[in-house]
């Protein structure tokens, strides 16, 4: 499930290209990204603290995530929408 924060973070700092020094100091706050499955077992994304707070903000509207892994690899992708 890193994967899919770091994916969650990427997608919302994609949606503000002109604010670089979005998340504070050394990286994104992962602890306050929350990624847990669905009853029908899809990935889905909670926030809370400073992230929701900068999602707020920026007018976000949704954020929706998937993942896949095969042994050892595992990706995800995040798409966040106005």
């Amino acid at each position: 499930r890193w994967a899919a924060k770091e994916a969650v973070i990427k997608a919302i700092s994609s949606s503000a290209p002109t604010e670089p020094n979005l998340w504070k100091g050394a990286g994104a706050p992962l602890r306050e990204i929350e990624i847990f499955m669905t009853a029908s077992g899809a990935p889905s994304v909670l926030l809370s603290g400073y992230p929701l707070q900068v999602f707020n903000r920026l007018g976000l509207s949704k954020l929706s995530v998937s993942i896949s892994h095969s042994g050892d690899f595992a990706v995800s992708q995040a798409v966040a929408n106005f």
